[in-house]
């Protein structure tokens, strides 16, 4: 699939850049990892249900069966990533998603008419029907903007730049770090039976170490690093920007392991 959608798509989407050349990844990712620098995250760990981490910790060690170099690294900062991209999410998805019918103002790509028209009936007509975590994030962004502006975004976005770099620092000495996907195993989804309280912890409460590269767009994937009491606890892996062969490389030697595959 990757094949399919990576490169330049002739300016629909601003996001893809005419000068970053992609490699024959399907053809490229057995060649293995022997070589490789893998850091394990520590602020990644914390935090997290204590079996999750465990299993996580021993699946990425059996890397070295592949040729990897195995070693902690640090970055405290990754522990305020969530504070970090929440402004940017909840005010951005409100202003785009919401105000904006899913396309906002700015976009340098395609906008997709059919869509704006139906999101914008959608929500004039049933506004209500929008989950709980939606309607959380309209109240709080429409608040936050009416009394502070956009303050808080905007510092928030100088913030990634920042949380983006230091990343990029620590990316020098690693070819990837690793850590949990998320803080916990799978959850039961909410019922109406939840308390809004405890809802929004479930959506939101496993998001820790996603959330903060989903606001710097460092590539990272999440692989299934074995079982704890029969649900899958996920292995996330990321890389340097524009390196999503090597993330690729990492995750499919483990699977060779994990699989006992030669």
């Amino acid at each position: 699939m990757i094949m399919v959608i990576a490169g330049h798509d002739s300016g629909n989407d601003p996001r893809q850049f005419p000068v970053i050349t992609h490699p024959p990844y399907s053809q490229l990712v057995n060649d293995g990892i022997k070589g490789k620098k893998i850091g394990f995250l520590t602020e990644g760990f914390i935090g997290v249900e204590e079996d999750l981490a465990g299993i996580v910790r021993q699946a990425a060690l059996t890397l070295k069966e592949a040729g990897a170099e195995v070693s902690d690294v640090s970055l405290p900062i990754h522990s305020d990533g969530v504070a970090i991209w929440t402004p940017v999410d909840f005010e951005g998805t409100y202003q785009m998603m919401i105000k904006g019918n899913g396309h906002g103002y700015g976009w340098k790509g395609a906008y997709d008419l059919p869509l704006q028209e139906a999101l914008t009936g959608a929500f004039d007509l049933r506004p209500f029907d929008c989950p709980l975590p939606v309607k959380i994030v309209m109240i709080f962004a429409e608040y936050m903007q009416r009394n502070y502006q956009n303050k808080f975004y905007s510092k928030a976005q100088n913030l990634i730049q920042h949380l983006t770099m230091e990343y990029n620092r620590i990316l020098k000495d690693y070819d990837v770090i690793v850590m949990p996907t998320s803080s916990g195993k799978p959850i039961k989804l909410p019922t109406r039976a939840n308390f809004i309280g405890e809802t929004l912890k479930l959506v939101l409460g496993m998001i820790k170490n996603t959330a903060p590269f989903n606001a710097t767009g460092h590539p990272a994937l999440s692989v299934n690093a074995g079982l704890s009491e029969g649900l899958p606890c996920g292995m996330m892996i990321v890389g340097r920007m524009f390196d999503d062969l090597t993330v690729l490389q990492v995750a499919r030697a483990f699977e060779k392991i994990r699989d006992g595959a030669n």
